[in-house]
Parts: C-alpha cells; sequence; structure tokens
C-alpha cells in the first residue's frame, strides 16, 4: 500500500476510533491533583520496580535511537525528545513491568507477602509514573497539555486515572454485565464488605491492564519509525504532525 494512503488511513482511525471518551469523566475545569495510593511500606518495592524498568527502556530505546542519551532521559528533566521516542520508551518500560516486575509481585503475592489489594495499587503506580515521567520529557508541549486535558476530562485528573478510578470502573463493569447478563437490577446494598461485586476479579483486572498500550498508537507510531527515523527528516516531522493532530501519545 502507498504510504501516504496509509498513513492517512492510520490518521482516520486514530482521530475516530483510538481514543474515543466511551468513558466520560469530570470536566476539564474540575482538575484533581494526582496523590500516591500505596502504603509506606510498599515504597521501597515500588522504588526497586520503578528502577529495573527505567534501566531496562533505556538499554531498549538506545538500541533502537542512537542519539538517545539514557544518563540525560534518567536524571535531566530538561533532556526533551520526540513523540516517537517517548512512546518507544514508555513501552519498553511497561513490557519490563510486564516480563520482570509482574514475575516479582507474583511471587510475593503467592507467598502472602502483599495482598491482592497491594498489588493492584503497587502495578497502578508503576504504571502512574512511567506515564508522567514519559510525558516530563516531551519536546512536543502543546501535545503533552492536550493528554493532560484528555485525562482531566476523561478521569478527573491531569496525571490519567488514579486507583481509585480504576476500581470504580472495574466494579461498574462487574455491574453493567451483571444486568446485562441476567435482567435483573444489581443489588449495591452491601458493597462496602465485597457484596456482589467480585473485588479480587476487580484487582485483578487493574493488575492485567496495567502493562497493556493502546495498540493502534503503537502501529502508528511504528510505521512512523519505520518510514521517517534515519530516512527522511520530512516524513518523521509528518509523522510528528499527524501524530500531535490524531492522538495523545501516552
Amino acid at each position: 500500500m502507498n504510504k501516504k494512503v496509509l498513513l492517512a488511513v492510520l490518521m482516520f482511525f486514530c482521530a475516530n476510533v483510538g481514543y474515543a471518551d466511551i468513558h466520560p469523566g469530570a470536566d476539564a475545569a474540575s482538575y484533581v491533583n494526582y496523590t500516591s495510593t500505596y502504603d509506606v511500606d510498599n515504597k521501597a518495592l515500588i522504588q526497586n520496580i520503578i528502577t529495573t524498568c527505567t534501566e531496562k527502556a533505556n538499554e531498549k530505546t538506545k538500541s533502537t535511537y542512537t542519539d538517545f542519551d539514557p544518563e540525560r532521559y534518567r536524571s535531566d528533566r530538561d533532556y526533551k525528545v520526540s513523540n516517537s521516542i517517548t512512546r518507544v520508551w514508555y513501552n519498553n518500560f511497561l513490557n519490563t513491568l510486564e516480563t520482570v516486575g509482574k514475575p516479582k509481585l507474583d511471587s510475593l503475592s503467592e507467598k502472602k507477602q502483599i495482598t491482592l489489594e497491594e498489588y493492584a495499587k503497587i502495578a497502578s503506580e508503576v504504571r502512574h509514573h512511567a506515564r508522567i515521567f514519559t510525558r516530563g520529557h516531551m519536546k512536543d508541549i502543546e501535545m503533552r497539555e492536550s493528554d493532560e486535558e484528555r485525562d482531566a476530562k476523561k478521569y478527573g485528573c491531569r496525571q490519567g486515572a488514579t486507583f481509585e478510578w480504576l476500581l470504580e470502573h472495574q466494579l461498574e463493569n462487574q455491574k453493567v454485565a451483571f444486568e446485562k447478563n441476567t435482567g435483573k437490577a444489581f443489588n449495591e446494598k452491601s458493597t462496602e464488605d465485597g457484596g456482589n461485586f467480585d473485588l479480587d476479579k476487580a484487582y485483578r483486572r487493574i493488575i492485567e491492564t496495567s502493562t497493556k498500550t493502546n495498540l493502534l498508537v503503537n502501529t502508528f507510531t511504528n510505521a512512523c519509525y519505520g518510514w521517517g527515523y534515519g530516512y527522511t527528516d520530512k516524513l518523521d516531522n509528518l509523522c510528528d504532525t499527524i501524530a500531535y493532530y490524531a492522538m495523545p501519545v501516552v
């Protein structure tokens, strides 16, 4: 397929399908500052996982973009990079969380050293760190602000979904599924102690989705990288421009 045609198709789907606000949240004006959701006892564990994922993400991103500076990305908040690099780094971080971080957390959970709820909070917090860290290195300030506006509308928080939002969202999904499958109204009288909600199922779903990213955005970014980076600056710039108008990076 002609590259221009494929770019146009990708742009259309990204603009109309990829990030539709199917779960509208608070109005953009009612911003909420993100606060950590994890217990103090887990801070060291979270930091350890973040450090591991950051090191691996830096290493993998460097192997793709030879002009990427891992040390500056890790320690210099003034070091800004393109949308393509930030997306690749973000995916590398989450891939490491999936392949290295989660097995470690699985082991701790199986040994009853952390509860399933704590596991879900840790996974949510690490994902949140990756999002904020990535956006902090975006050279495209307008796009970063656009991402934050979208999150404010969808989640009621400029920095993305809080653990509380994720849990409420999963429980709402259970309610909708119950009513759809049974045709009966959902009974919420005893929800505080679990009631008709399956909290463990909700926690597992949060854990599962903590490393999932938008496939359409990833495909688009990979297409831009494959055709643009190291081949023609004009095409690379075109991809970044389309990305800006069609979708958020994170």
